[in-house]
């Protein structure tokens, strides 16, 4: 049975001199009232500003794929998908514009995001209206600048997000100072109740000051980023209503934090993605491959004699090599290519919609670009730099990731085995021998 806060107040003033239940009543209206407001306020921002934000990002990822897919298989269909797709981009831009936006910093960023989506959506819009864009074509430039205004877009809405958290601080801070001051209204309140009823004193403390803690604890816990922590309430009281809130409101925060710290997966060194990252990645390909029946093929490379390098020279100078070979793995690969450095001088390149045969003529051409061309240092000199790649195609080299992972780990092998500089494939049933 629902008793509520009031009720059982109301029994114990009863039992107490008038002057005691007008202080406490006050008190309670005084210390509790901004503190609902203040969590309500938080509530609202994390609805209006940060969910809407994240629902952008999430579409203009979406608004990406059909150009894409269409540099891949030139499908019509792609045409009608792109343009529903960013109609719904629109929107959510719309309903990201809210009134509860009035720090100036987020609303430009905001706005900003908006003018490279509408630059990335002309941009596409002509892209889709040609044909596929071969690897040098002014087209190829034209994809690779689409690609770029959408990161552009995303990252300027990261910073957006990051804005509206200073807000939600600012706002926890608030509250904390709110219950701390609730608090010692209660203290001075039920100090004044002990000489008339001190039984009566003791069981109102108990039923209020419990979750007035909990809550107080789940304020500071908050405000020290601390997401995980959900305040424990039985019962259905008001203070359980406010504990099931402010545990929503953790929820949804913590949620959008995920997201934020998913899209920081980048080595720092080359800018392509970490290891952690391209695994993520790797696995939603494999999955849409097994899903739609479509080719996916991976090449490993490690630099040859990196060792040398790093011996001769220095670190420093390994350190300009290795972001060297990244912007020419970039320079090199097609629009949906995915690059990642994998650790220390090794990088893997993942390639969808592509045949083993297919993957072997990329490899290949990525190996001569990095042959032909030395690595200019800032000590003026050049560096000859050359890869020996391991190529592996799914399916036909195991059931998963992992196995695809392994088999062009031994097909890289098997390339330094047999002089390095080369590219040799990963057969289907290689287990160590001539790939």
């Amino acid at each position: 049975m629902r008793v509520s806060l009031r009720v059982r107040l109301a029994i114990g003033l009863a039992l107490t001199v008038l002057s005691f239940g007008v202080v406490l009543l006050v008190g309670l209206a005084v210390s509790y009232l901004p503190v609902f407001a203040a969590i309500d306020d938080i509530v609202e921002e994390v609805t209006e500003e940060i969910t809407p934000l994240h629902e952008l990002q999430r579409m203009l990822l979406l608004a990406a794929m059909p150009v894409n897919d269409y540099q891949i298989l030139p499908d019509p269909a792609e045409r009608a998908e792109f343009a529903r797709l960013g109609a719904a981009v629109e929107r959510a831009f719309a309903a990201a514009n809210v009134p509860a936006i009035d720090d100036p910093t987020e609303s430009e960023m905001l706005a900003s995001a908006r003018r490279s989506w509408r630059e990335a959506r002309e941009l596409g819009e002509l892209l889709l209206a040609g044909p596929p864009a071969p690897d040098e074509s002014a087209p190829a430039a034209d994809m690779r600048r689409f690609d770029a205004l959408i990161t552009d877009a995303v990252g300027l809405l990261d910073q957006a997000q990051v804005a509206a958290r200073r807000e939600l601080d600012a706002d926890v801070a608030r509250i904390r100072g709110l219950k701390e001051s609730a608090f010692r209204w209660l203290l001075g309140a039920i100090g004044l109740g002990l000489v008339a009823a001190f039984l009566v004193a003791v069981a109102l403390a108990g039923s209020i000051l419990e979750p007035v803690g909990a809550l107080r604890e789940g304020a500071r816990r908050f405000a020290a980023d601390d997401f995980r922590h959900r305040v424990r309430w039985r019962g259905h009281d008001e203070f359980a209503d406010l504990a099931r809130t402010f545990n929503r409101m953790a929820d949804e925060i913590a949620q959008d934090r995920e997201v934020l710290e998913g899209l920081a997966l980048r080595d720092p060194l080359t800018g392509l993605l970490n290891r952690r990252g391209f695994e993520a990645r790797l696995a939603e390909e494999v999955g849409r491959c097994r899903r739609y029946g479509r080719p996916l093929s991976l090449a490993m490379l490690d630099l040859d004699h990196f060792k040398k390098v790093n011996d001769t020279y220095g670190h420093p100078v390994g350190d300009e090599v290795l972001a060297a070979v990244a912007a020419r793995l970039t320079a090199g690969m097609r629009g949906n290519d995915i690059a990642a450095r994998y650790g220390g001088e090794e990088f893997i390149v993942l390639l969808p919609e592509t045949t083993a045969e297919a993957a072997l003529t990329v490899a290949e051409r990525l190996r001569r670009r990095l042959a032909e061309t030395p690595v200019a240092t800032a000590a003026g000199r050049a560096l000859p730099v050359t890869v020996s790649i391991g190529v592996a195609a799914f399916p036909g080299v195991g059931e998963g990731a992992e196995a695809l992972i392994a088999a062009a780990d031994r097909a890289l092998y098997a390339a330094k085995e047999a002089g390095r500089n080369r590219v040799v494939r990963a057969g289907p049933a290689e287990r160590g021998g001539e790939t």
